[in-house]
């Protein structure tokens, strides 16, 4: 490098290194920050890349099939994945106070209230149904002998779960059931209802007269596992009618 000869060349070169020492710190300022993450929309490739994670062999994959198969076959195996099914339960298990709600029709509550008559220790019990339903539930407790207290829903319409929920909260019951209507149901269709329920113990009382403690997805599946499958879910809806 020349030597600079006057004060002008002198000043020239000293702005050229200052000029250079910020361009170099700027660089290595930009070197150490974390890379920017942009949103992305995902793939329809994605209910694949998790179907992999699974332990599948490679001949049971068919990338051939549609994205709404592929997302019942991760569900499904996540929950095959699952060692800790629905399992029967005995009623002498069941803690008091305990609320019933009344989603399946009257025979099947019928039946739990019988069976629960059979007890040696009866504890209290409530039943949720609708306003309508007074006089048949007055006549069911005279027929059982049961003091069965009421817990009115307040409209005529199909549980919905918001509304569950405010009208339960601070109830002080331990334990709920909820009824379905199927042979061999676990109330996995009723998950909207029972997702309403603060009830420490949660049950399935089924048509053929079988107690399950109930487990929701999320207990089912943990944490991680239940946040990919609602991801996935909401992926699926996201997405253009024509790609569906």
């Amino acid at each position: 490098m020349e030597t600079p000869k006057n004060s002008q060349s002198a000043w020239a070169l000293h702005t050229r290194l200052q000029t250079a020492t910020r361009t170099a710190r700027t660089d290595a300022e930009r070197a150490t920050l974390p890379p920017a993450h942009s949103r992305r929309r995902l793939t329809a490739g994605a209910p694949w890349a998790l179907l992999q994670t699974l332990h599948v062999s490679p001949g049971e994959l068919d990338p051939s099939l549609s994205p709404d198969r592929a997302l019942r076959q991760v569900l499904a195996g996540l929950l095959d994945g699952d060692g800790t099914a629905d399992v029967p339960c005995h009623l002498d298990e069941v803690e008091g106070p305990i609320l019933i709600i009344r989603s399946a029709p009257w025979p099947v509550l019928r039946t739990l209230l019988d069976a629960l008559a059979a007890r040696e220790e009866l504890p209290p019990i409530s039943v949720l149904c609708h306003q309508r339903d007074a006089d048949a539930l007055a006549r069911l407790a005279q027929e059982t002998a049961l003091a069965l207290v009421p817990v009115f829903y307040p409209r005529f319409e199909p549980f919905v779960t918001a509304t569950l929920r405010r009208l339960l909260a601070g109830g002080p019951w331990t334990s709920t059931f909820v009824l379905d209507t199927s042979k061999h149901g676990h109330g996995h269709s009723l998950e909207h209802v029972t997702d309403a329920v603060a009830s420490r113990m949660k049950y399935v009382w089924n048509g053929s007269g079988v107690a399950f403690r109930q487990r929701s997805l999320r207990e089912r599946l943990g944490r991680e596992e239940y946040a990919l499958v609602r991801g996935l879910l909401r992926w699926r809806a996201a997405r253009p009618p024509r790609e569906q």
